[in-house]
């Protein structure tokens, strides 16, 4: 696009540069201007709606503050997590995908994860969020968000990792065999 704009600019240069300097510059201006702006809203992921209907207006971290959804923004990839502390499989899964999330956020990786709690009550879920220094965002527990996600995804079991683009739309549902056996490379498959 941005090669395109600058032939743009450059044509309109050509034929306008004998009759007024001064056009040429602000046509010149306003086309930069509209790519910067392309850029920028591309780069943001400048349409997020459907991580609101998917996850609701506010997230929330595991010191319990209250994020903006909108923290999803300019993210390639949305992993969505499925867990609770009560399950043996969660239990031995979470350690390694907090490492690979670690090591993604450390290489300054496009991605977030949104943990849905299966757990069984709030307390639990912020004990598991903290034990196992969750940085990732998280589902409020009261929202009805979290049983919606399970149904929509069809998550008949945990831990379940899944990964959607910056358009919502689901990559795998099977994300946890490749953070097992590829570690933080998988990203660069999603």
């Amino acid at each position: 696009m941005r090669s395109y704009l600058i032939g743009f600019v450059a044509v309109v240069m050509a034929l306008t540069l004998c009759s007024c300097k001064k056009t040429v510059k602000t046509v010149t201006s306003e086309v930069e201007a509209t790519v910067a702006e392309t850029e920028n809203q591309n780069a943001s992921g400048a349409d997020i709606t459907w991580a609101k209907e998917l996850f609701g207006e506010k997230l929330i971290r595991r010191d319990k503050s209250e994020v903006s959804v909108d923290e999803l923004q300019g993210k390639k990839r949305v992993a969505i997590y499925f867990s609770a502390h009560w399950c043996p499989p969660c239990r031995s899964f979470t350690p390694v995908l907090v490492e690979v999330y670690n090591k993604l956020k450390a290489d300054g990786k496009k991605f977030e994860l949104v943990f849905v709690s299966g757990d069984r009550g709030e307390e639990a879920m912020f004990d598991y969020m903290n034990g196992e220094k969750m940085e990732w965002l998280a589902i409020p527990f009261e929202s009805d968000a979290r049983q919606k996600l399970g149904d929509k995804f069809g998550v008949r079991s945990i831990p379940t990792l899944m990964i959607l683009d910056d358009k919502g739309v689901v990559i795998t549902k099977n994300a946890r065999m490749d953070v097992m056996n590829k570690g933080a490379a998988a990203f660069d498959q999603w």
